[in-house]
């Protein structure tokens, strides 16, 4: 995942002088339960495409061959409180097994807090910080609306929500449940990123649904620094500290809805 964009701060851009050998994603989410941490060791794109199969005859993903599982990786709330962060191997998707580090207790984050996160390494210490932003609600569709169908195969996702203040754009996803070999997970249907802080509506016709049933539609208001990166390619913003990537925060609203 260009924008145009307002806020109350500018986010903290930085242009490392020397190349680093770690990176660290953060984008925390109000209004997810589980929080999502991601720190890998840098590496050439020869040497990730040199190892893109491996083992041998077997596909491994990225993701698995530069995670670093042994840091000690905490998030801290605007009250202060400090949450330890461990490591999850994920094999619910099936095909793409990957790493990361979450939570094992209730995190407490609320719209417009400032929140950090701190990488302890054997050898560098890696903090960030940023802001969540304000909250909103989605307007349209009500929960458990059913989206219309166009034909057999497309349906019409009209909708519309308020807007949050910091934020610096949205993205909105459709998703619904599936299960793989006895194993529960989510699979995106469709996504969707506004760039802009004014628009906060969509109408669109989200095609190759074949069946029917309960789906969850998503909005999630992202701020500067997850803009900036992800759409502008900072090599790092939010962080302190020997280390790419970024520290952004984001708010999540959710509702089911069918398709029939």
């Amino acid at each position: 995942m260009c924008f145009q964009w307002v806020s109350c701060t500018e986010p903290d851009v930085t242009t490392p002088q020397e190349p680093y050998q770690t990176s660290l994603l953060c984008f925390v989410v109000e209004g997810h339960s589980q929080q999502e941490v991601l720190l890998y060791r840098t590496t050439s794109v020869s040497d990730r495409a040199y190892n893109f199969y491996y083992p041998p005859g077997t596909f491994w993903s990225a993701q698995e061959l530069y995670f670093i599982r042994d840091a000690t990786v905490q998030l801290q709330n605007a009250a202060g409180t400090s949450y330890p962060l461990h490591t999850v191997y994920d094999t619910s998707d099936g095909l793409r097994p990957r790493s990361y580090y979450t939570n094992s207790d209730s995190l407490i984050f609320s719209p417009g807090d400032q929140f950090s996160v701190s990488v302890q390494l054997e050898d560098k210490t890696i903090t960030g910080g940023a802001i969540i932003p304000g909250a909103f609600e989605i307007l349209h569709p009500a929960p458990n609306d059913t989206l219309p169908r166009e034909d057999q195969y497309y349906v019409r996702l009209d909708a519309t929500w308020s807007r949050s203040s910091r934020a610096a754009g949205y993205l909105v996803v459709l998703s619904s449940v599936v299960v793989y070999d006895d194993s529960v997970t989510r699979r995106n249907i469709y996504s969707y990123q506004s760039f802009s802080t004014v628009d906060t509506t969509l109408s669109t016709l989200v095609g190759n649904i074949y069946g029917s049933g309960e789906c969850t539609l998503e909005v999630i208001a992202y701020d500067g620094n997850y803009y900036e990166h992800r759409f502008r390619d900072a090599l790092r913003v939010g962080i302190e500290g020997p280390a790419y990537g970024f520290c952004a925060g984001g708010i999540a609203r959710s509702i089911p809805v069918t398709i029939r």
